[in-house]
């Protein structure tokens, strides 16, 4: 996965809607946000830890001190470096989102939004980007400067992703397999979509070569029947400690 969809993915991240809601398929009438609910378990942290034993700590606030409405703010410690990165997410324009990033040289992002509030549009540097939606709110493409992502959603989860560049050699074709005993987690940036209702059992990523790896995934639940701990190993090798509010 590209850096930029990481928290999409580890949410749905990931990706990745709710709010105050108790079942998936609903749609939000908080905040005039009209985008499909699938993901009913609001994230507080995630401790990912790295096979070098690193981590990074992400903590997401909401709207309201109860983790209530859409994502505001979202901040990430390396205990390599010891530093915090924040990334706020503005909504006081109607018809756009502004994230904006601490400390960074990077100027802010606007999101153009549809009747949906789902974004169709940014002014990242170097062209900005497009998304596109089905019918139900899940992202089916996004085209960035330099190269694009194509989904495929079958029965509301992810089952392919082609990323496509530029350079053809740097193609990759990732498939997943969805753990249907779980339920995806919210970061609340809603103005994404969706791209999975539950976290994956596995994923294989071909390159441009036709060499494919596998990563599988182990999902433990807390109390609650949630996704509380992701170990993943193979191709990818970590493990994701996962709180809600």
């Amino acid at each position: 996965m590209i850096k930029q969809h990481k928290i999409f993915v580890i949410a749905c991240v990931l990706f990745s809607l709710s709010a105050g809601i108790d079942c998936n398929k609903q749609v939000s009438r908080n905040w005039m946000a009209r985008v499909v609910v699938y993901c009913p378990n609001k994230i507080h942290t995630t401790i990912q830890t790295m096979q070098d034993g690193s981590t990074i700590t992400n903590t997401f606030t909401y709207e309201d001190a109860n983790g209530n409405g859409r994502l505001t703010k979202m901040e990430s410690t390396s205990s390599t470096t010891g530093k915090t990165t924040t990334t706020t997410f503005d909504y006081s324009i109607t018809g756009k989102v502004i994230e904006t990033f601490t400390p960074s040289s990077s100027p802010p992002i606007t999101f153009t939004l549809n009747d949906q509030g789902l974004a169709i549009s940014d002014d990242r540097s170097g062209g900005g980007a497009t998304y596109t939606y089905d019918n139900n709110s899940f992202c089916v493409q996004s085209i960035y400067p330099g190269y694009e992502d194509d989904r495929t959603i079958q029965n509301d989860n992810i089952s392919l992703e082609k990323q496509i560049f530029s350079d053809p050699s740097r193609n990759t074709q990732t498939s997943y397999v969805p753990d249907p005993s779980t339920a995806c987690a919210d970061n609340g940036m809603w103005f994404l979509g969706s791209i999975t209702k539950n976290f994956h059992l596995s994923q294989v990523v071909t390159d441009a070569n036709g060499n494919a790896t596998t990563t599988n995934y182990i999902n433990e639940k807390d109390s609650n029947g949630r996704v509380s701990k992701q170990t993943r190993t193979g191709g990818i090798n970590d493990v994701v400690i996962y709180t809600y509010y």
